[in-house]
């Protein structure tokens, strides 16, 4: 019997790379016992492993159409905001938002999930620009609520 797969929407600005492969190498660990002792994998979806080649005004769009329905959004940041998409601040805020909406419209994705990492960070290397569109989303993500 093929296992029951949990797929997880990785979402994040391109300066927290490394912890999406840190997450990538952690759902791969976990799955040799998950999926033996209790037939469910979990399955890292990130658009950067379909798109190849994108602009920024098809990438979101495309990554989200190719991986719905998906069963978990993970989203975080730093100190970094993300790339203009559209009419949202970056892709990562697209996505959260798109993830929140297609949760109260057909219950999917079922859990959604969004972090900030508060690593020690050199204050030389930041924008203060971007960092204060980090703290204006923190700060508004109560009126994004989805229950």
């Amino acid at each position: 019997m093929a296992p029951i797969q949990i797929k997880i929407l990785i979402s994040c600005p391109s300066n927290m790379e490394r912890f999406v492969q840190l997450i990538k190498g952690i759902i791969k660990e976990e799955n040799i016992n998950l999926e033996k002792h209790t037939g469910v994998s979990l399955k890292a979806l990130y658009f950067k492993d379909i798109v190849s080649e994108y602009t920024p005004d098809s990438a979101q769009k495309y990554t989200l159409d190719t991986f719905n329905p998906y069963d978990i959004y993970y989203g975080f940041m730093s100190t970094e905001f993300g790339t203009p998409f559209k009419n949202y601040g970056s892709g990562t805020e697209y996505e959260y938002l798109t993830a929140i909406k297609s949760h109260k419209e057909t219950g999917r994705p079922h859990y959604i999930l969004f972090g900030f990492s508060e690593e020690k960070i050199n204050p030389y290397k930041i924008s203060l620009e971007e960092f204060k569109k980090v703290r204006k989303f923190k700060e508004n993500m109560s009126q994004f609520q989805f229950n």
